[in-house]
Formats: structure tokens, sequence, C-alpha cells
């Protein structure tokens, strides 16, 4: 599948961002040919270049990995998904053998880099969570005990390390990559809330705030202000539809599809289709 194309000397590339599509729990509701017809019919009516995926495809690694194959087959758009928690739930929490299978499939990124045209690159991090956005009154040592009775991740997802490790080791992986960087205009995709501008809170519903420590981390927002060469960031991992939001000169991109009880309509297509942000480089 071709990146771009040249008309009149000029790189044209039409790139498209989605995220939290849950295409496994949609299917609880709706049949599943009707979720991937969806999906398909939404990308295809856009006539994208590229989609990127902002993590949660779906909550079983294989499937995602499908999907991704589906709708690349389908509609001769170039997929990449970076990962979501969701995608990388595991039954055994056997997460790091889930990684190295899916760091062999081309359409995942995990931590690198992606020309698309000689100016624009796409770098996919895996982006965690650190419990910097704990509420006010908690602390992250609280933040790491209740994640077991509050947060089901801690069910399907072991990296072998703590949470707040985790998200540093990749931030310091990400630094290393970005050497030499300077000069390109560069799309971050990653999956968690990098500002707190982007936290949701619901008055008198303590377990929804406290859980904002497990949505994101402060420092990835700082590494994306680092960088003056990251002009476009998407995520998701909220189920807020922010759309597009500039932020310190940079574009954050954060509409997600999310669960049925989120949508807008009971037409899956038009999800999809209404959450499609569209850009053209």
């Amino acid at each position: 599948i071709p990146l771009y194309e040249k008309t009149g000397g000029v790189s044209l590339m039409k790139i498209g961002f989605l995220s939290d599509l849950h295409a496994d729990h949609a299917s609880l509701k709706i049949n599943r040919s009707v979720v991937e017809g969806g999906i398909v019919k939404a990308v295809s009516d856009a006539k994208l270049d590229v989609l990127i995926i902002s993590g949660d495809l779906s909550s079983d690694w294989i499937y995602s990995i499908t999907l991704c194959e589906l709708i690349e087959k389908k509609t001769n758009t170039r997929v990449y998904l970076v990962l979501g928690n969701h995608d990388l739930w595991h039954i055994k929490k056997q997460t790091n053998s889930v990684l190295e299978s899916l760091s062999h499939h081309p359409s995942i990124l995990i931590n690198r880099f992606i020309k698309l045209t000689d100016e624009w690159e796409l770098f996919g991090g895996l982006g965690w969570y650190d419990y910097s956005f704990c509420m006010p009154g908690t602390t992250p040592e609280i933040a790491a005990r209740k994640k077991k009775s509050l947060w089901v991740d801690e069910q399907f997802i072991d990296f072998g390390m703590s949470d707040p490790d985790f998200t540093a080791k990749q931030i310091s992986e990400w630094e290393e990559l970005f050497v030499e960087k300077e000069n390109k205009n560069i799309i971050f995709a990653q999956h968690v809330i990098p500002r707190k501008e982007f936290l949701s809170t619901r008055e008198n519903q303590y377990d929804w705030n406290f859980c904002n420590a497990y949505m994101g981390s402060s420092d990835i927002g700082k590494f994306i202000n680092k960088h003056p060469e990251i002009k476009i960031s998407s995520f998701g991992h909220t189920h807020t539809r922010f759309g597009s939001v500039v932020l310190d000169k940079v574009e954050f991109i954060c509409n997600p599809v999310g669960y049925e009880q989120e949508w807008n309509s009971d037409d899956y297509q038009q999800e999809i289709a209404d959450c499609l942000i569209i850009k053209e480089i």
C-alpha cells in the first residue's frame, strides 16, 4: 500500500485518527459483521491514505491484529495501531509475551517511527499511566494499592514492574529515539491522557474521580512540550470526545468512539464516521 502520492510535485497525504473503537465490546450489542463492516465503510468512505488508531481497538490482541489486517485489505488504507491497555489484556497476564508477539506486526507501533513524507514522520509510543493525575488528597502509593479493586487492568496486565516505573521506562526510550529528529514534523500517537486539561471529574462520584490516577501521565505531557518537532499528538483512553484542541502550539486529537452507552446514536458506522478526524499533510 503506497504511503502517499505526489500531485504537481507536492506530497499529499490524508490521515485519519480514531481511538477506543472497542470492537469486541460493540459486538455484544450488534452483530460482529455489522461492527466490522461499519468500520470498513466509514474508513473507505473517507478515502484515507493512513489510519492511526490511538489504542483500544479491542480487548483481544489477536483480534486487534485481525481488525488492522481486515481494514487494510478492504479499504487500501495503511493502518497503524498504538497499543491501549485493552489491546494488551491477556487472561494469564502474559503481557511481555504479548508485546513480543505484537512487535513483529507491521501495523503495530511500539516505540518506533514511520516515515510518512519527506517532512513528516509518525511515532507510535507505548504510553502508560503513573498515578501523576491522582485526585487531591491521595497519593501514588494509595493509587497503587487501590488499583486491585478499582481498575480491571490489574487482572490482565503485568509488566513485571510498577506502573510508574514502566511509564518512566517508555519515556526514557522515547528520548533516545527522538535524538536528531529536530528538523522533522512529527505526529506523536499513544493511548493515555498526556495533560490534566483532558481529565474529567464527576460530582459526588469518588471512585470515578479516583481512577484519574490510571488515566495518563503528566510526564508524557512534559515530553511533548520538550519536543517542538511534535506538531500533532493523538491519544484516547478517556472516553470523552474532545475533538481537536491546540495547547502550547501542539494539536491534540482525542475523539474516542467508546462504549455503546456513550454513543450519540445506535448506528455504529455513523459513530465511527463522526469520530474520525482527518488531517492533510
